[in-house]
């Protein structure tokens, strides 16, 4: 079986080369060339720059939209075109620039058009009407699947099959399965920490009123012993080279994020990892990350206790760290379970319309 899917998201990506290659034994294929770009079957961002990011194959570091090497400040993760082969016939082996044991089969908009997919899979909504384009066009026989991880958008008209990995309930005829995207656990487990007083960020850019929050909680700690470090494009610190290593140093990990998150990878992660976490239980209600938090077990509400008794908690916690750890890898083993979610979406994929 061959697959077609975007790339938008490289941690995304990579749970669907886990499930498709790792699990199936299928192929699975990204788009590259600018060829994608310039014909319109690409959408990520609209800027030339973005779309070489993705697509280019100079092996240049791409930059951003301001000019400026992208791993300056996203890191290299967002290199993601950098290290490469090809056969010259239209298909690339790309390796991932952190992790470079990963390879990912690329393929130029030529030859895609020549190849016959079996399954087309898009994860934006900009996206969805041009892959339902190229599957009219070229590979009529292959079914087209919308992944959704961003509760922010909405269901693009004509979805028939939906890989859903948020808490939205789609409307009556749509074929979905719920489930959680997969990352390693030999990468992400639980690890003991050198230093329980220590909180990290991991989120890109963050903005007041949170990180006004975060800076007044490094205020109120920083005294008593804490080491804080704010990683993330658009922050001090900026993007870690590898998150598993930022969370094995940390004992805890500060997510407050307007609007939550439609799935959440770094509050995923970090529950394997066993780092409980910081967050603001309002904004994630009803999300799917949601079912991990216990205020004053797994974790600490911002919205509840304020920044002057998130402090205290802290302090609390981090004298027990050992039992807030266990609990935090303990919620997460109750409620992502990779091996069953797949045999669900298994199932899904037999039966796609």
């Amino acid at each position: 079986m061959r697959v077609l899917a975007d790339c938008h998201h490289t941690d995304l990506y990579e749970s669907l080369r886990i499930l498709f290659e790792d699990r199936l034994g299928w192929e699975l294929y990204r788009p590259i060339g600018l060829e994608w770009f310039h014909e319109d079957y690409w959408a990520v961002y609209p800027h030339v720059n973005t779309a070489q990011q993705y697509l280019d194959t100079s092996r240049a570091t791409p930059q951003d939209i301001w000019g400026q090497p992208v791993e300056q400040e996203h890191g290299p993760r967002h290199c993601i075109n950098k290290y490469f082969t090809t056969t010259g016939d239209g298909i690339y082996l790309c390796e991932d620039p952190v992790y470079r044991e990963r390879v990912y089969r690329c393929v130029t908009l030529p030859l895609a058009k020549q190849m016959g997919f079996d399954l087309v899979l898009s994860s934006i909504p900009g996206h969805f009407a041009r892959y339902e384009k190229f599957c009219e066009q070229y590979c009529p026989q292959a079914k087209h699947v919308f992944q959704m991880g961003n509760v922010g958008w909405s269901l693009p008209p004509g979805v028939k099959n939906l890989l859903n990995s948020t808490s939205f309930q789609p409307p009556e005829g749509v074929q979905h399965v719920r489930y959680h995207q997969e990352f390693s656990l030999d990468q992400f487990q639980p690890w003991p920490v050198a230093k329980p007083k220590s909180l990290c960020n991991l989120m890109h850019y963050q903005r007041p009123p949170y990180l006004d929050q975060f800076k007044q909680l490094f205020g109120r700690l920083v005294t008593k012993g804490w080491v804080f470090h704010n990683y993330g494009a658009g922050n001090p610190d900026r993007a870690v080279y590898r998150p598993e290593d930022a969370l094995r140093e940390h004992g805890f990990v500060w997510h407050v994020k307007a609007g939550g998150d439609g799935y959440g990878f770094n509050i995923h992660n970090a529950f394997a990892c066993g780092r409980p976490m910081v967050v603001s239980l309002k904004e994630i209600r009803d999300q799917i990350a949601s079912h991990l938090m216990t205020d004053g077990q797994t974790c600490i509400d911002l919205a509840r206790h304020g920044v002057a008794g998130v402090a205290r908690q802290l302090e609390r916690a981090a004298a027990d760290w050992p039992a807030w750890s266990e609990r935090t890898v303990k919620r997460f083993r109750e409620v992502v379970d990779f091996d069953a979610e797949f045999e669900r979406v298994k199932g899904f994929l037999e039966t796609l319309q």
